[in-house]
């Protein structure tokens, strides 16, 4: 049976990452076909002060550089992603209709924390899934 998980798996988090991974290998271990939804919203990819973000990395651009790139490692090495990478719900309403025999897990404690974005990302609540 395919099993999806939607999760932040793709911020350079260590909590993040082994969380998804985590998940999807006791699945992967318990006989079941899973993958990682690569969703990727916009808002990742400065975090929530763009200013900040972008003057740090700027500053520590080496160590972010290689933090980044082991991380990346690890992502693509261990982790299954889904074939597509999607940035907003629609995208995986079109991608997931349909789907029979198909179980969705939504992974990780931040998904409820409304102080983060992913708090308010209906992605993450599973609204794309025909019921």
């Amino acid at each position: 049976m395919k099993c999806s998980i939607i999760t932040i798996h793709h911020i350079h988090n260590f909590g993040s990452v082994f969380q998804a991974y985590a998940l999807a290998h006791f699945l992967d271990i318990n006989g079941y076909d899973t993958e990682i939804i690569d969703y990727r919203p916009g808002y990742y990819k400065l975090g929530r002060n763009k200013l900040k973000t972008a003057v740090g990395r700027a500053l520590n651009y080496g160590s972010y550089s290689n933090r980044k790139q082991k991380f990346e490692n690890f992502i693509s090495k261990y982790e299954t992603l889904s074939e597509k990478c999607f940035s907003s719900v629609a995208e995986l309403e079109m991608y997931y209709k349909d789907r029979d025999n198909h179980i969705f897990i939504a992974g990780g404690d931040q998904l409820w924390n409304t102080y983060h974005p992913c708090g308010n990302d209906e992605a993450y609540k599973l609204v794309f899934m025909e019921i």
